[in-house]
């Protein structure tokens, strides 16, 4: 196989695997997981040059379908599978501890004298 034929072959991944370097490096410089990690690899897909950009929305499109695996278990079946805690759904039992004791009355003896 000539040279120049492999030349020709690898042109495509000259503007790809840059691209692909500066995701990942932006991903691990800002430790990024969950949502955040939709929205740089969104931001990454809104490029001008169509291989770079079909292959961040392929990237998106895998992750997406995490994202929509998540909220149909959450929304069909009940189920919250999150042990990183990086879904925007939490359980009901953290929420519900801390708003029924925000919410909670005072017993005498913890109120506070109020002066006549």
């Amino acid at each position: 196989m000539p040279l120049t034929s492999i030349a020709a072959h690898a042109a495509d991944y000259e503007l790809l695997l840059p691209a692909l370097v500066a995701l990942t490096a932006e991903v691990e410089e800002k430790r990024s997981h969950g949502c955040k990690l939709l929205d740089i690899i969104a931001a990454h897909a809104n490029c001008g040059i169509p291989l770079v950009q079909t292959c961040m929305q392929r990237i998106l499109s895998c992750a997406n379908q995490v994202l929509f695996a998540q909220i149909s278990a959450w929304v069909v079946h009940g189920m919250l599978t999150d042990p990183y805690r990086e879904f925007f759904v939490f359980p009901a039992l953290h929420v519900a501890h801390a708003d029924a004791a925000a919410h909670a009355p005072q017993s005498e003896a913890a109120r506070a004298p109020v002066s006549e």
